[in-house]
Parts: C-alpha cells; sequence; structure tokens
C-alpha cells in the first residue's frame, strides 16, 4: 500500500508491532485516548497538522466548540446515575469503566453504575437498577417481548431508555460535537 503515514489510536497494540512500524521509516502519530472532551479536540487537530489540512482542522475544532457549548448548557450540574449498554443478539451487555460508552457517559454527566464491560445483563436485575438513565447501543430492529417488558417498567418507574445508533457513539471525531449535542438534547429533555 506504500503508506506515507500511519495514525494510530491510544489502544493500538502489540507495542511490539507500533515500534516495527515506528522503525521502518514510514511516519506514524499515536492518537490520544478519547476520554476527554479536550483530547478529542486535539486529535483533530494533530490528523489536521500530520495530513497537511490545518485550516480544515482548525475549522472543525471550532464547529465542534460550539456544539459542545451548546450541549454543556443541557447538562446538569450533577452527576445523575445511568449507564451504557450494548444491545446485539437479543442480549444485552455493560459497557464499564474503561470503554467509550463510559467516555459518553463522563462527557454527558452521568456516573456509570457498570464497572466491568462486556458483561451480560440479567433482565431481572435491570428492574432493580438505580439507575435514571440508560443508553443502549443498538442496530437491531427486533427485540424480544421480555426486554421491551422490562423497559417499559423502568420507563413506568422513571428512568429515561433512550436507544443509540452504534454509529453514534464511535464518533469521537471530527463530528462529536454534532452527536454530543444530539444526545445531550435528546437525554436532557430539549427538542
Amino acid at each position: 500500500m506504500n503508506p506515507t503515514l500511519i495514525i494510530f489510536d491510544a489502544d493500538s497494540g502489540p507495542a511490539q508491532t507500533i515500534q516495527q512500524f515506528k522503525e521502518s521509516g514510514i511516519k506514524t502519530i499515536t492518537l490520544n485516548r478519547p476520554d476527554t472532551i479536550n483530547n478529542i479536540l486535539r486529535n483533530i487537530n494533530t490528523i489536521g497538522k500530520e495530513t497537511g489540512k490545518s485550516q480544515l482542522a482548525e475549522k472543525l475544532v471550532y464547529s465542534n466548540k460550539l456544539d459542545i457549548k451548546k450541549a454543556q448548557k443541557l447538562l446538569p450540574h450533577h452527576e445523575i446515575p445511568g449507564m451504557f449498554l450494548m444491545f446485539r443478539n437479543d442480549t444485552l451487555v455493560t459497557l464499564g469503566s474503561n470503554s467509550l460508552g463510559n467516555n459518553w457517559l463522563k462527557y454527558l454527566n452521568i456516573k456509570n453504575l457498570n464497572k466491568v464491560s462486556n458483561t451480560k445483563v440479567n433482565k431481572e436485575s435491570l428492574l432493580k437498577t438505580q439507575a435514571k438513565i440508560i443508553l443502549i447501543a443498538s442496530e437491531e430492529k427486533k427485540m424480544s417481548d421480555s426486554y421491551k417488558k422490562i423497559f417499559n417498567l423502568l420507563k413506568k418507574n422513571g428512568t429515561k431508555i433512550i436507544f443509540v445508533p452504534v454509529l453514534d457513539i464511535e464518533k469521537s471525531g471530527s463530528s462529536f460535537g454534532q452527536t454530543y449535542y444530539k444526545l445531550s438534547k435528546v437525554i436532557y429533555g430539549i427538542n
């Protein structure tokens, strides 16, 4: 392929492979972990600089900052207990403290009640949750009736259930601000 630049995300590995690329003479950069909004904006600038598109990157950062500012005006002043779950194959799994879902919860001022990722969620335990907000990443259209019943019961008890397209949570790049603002509006009730 003859690349002139290889971009690694913060979790790329193994370290030996990355070192081999660096020693190959091909320019490499490693992005910051997208665990803070500032790191996301830095990554946009870094990619812009390294690809000769600094002006475009600056415009993207500016646009993102506008959306971020609008989103943050909607956030509550205190953390709200919640969780981010992934729905696939009619199963819910947790997105814990070291996940992209956890990053989104932090951005949205939601305290993640899940510490561990990829743990199957027991349907009955959902009914006992202290979560006020549950985000569910899913691309699936079909859900079993038992999940629908549980979600309806949770809603009646005041828990906000929000389905988020999987692709939206993966947006920690150039359109981050738009996604952040969109989620803030949906979660905190502003249309």
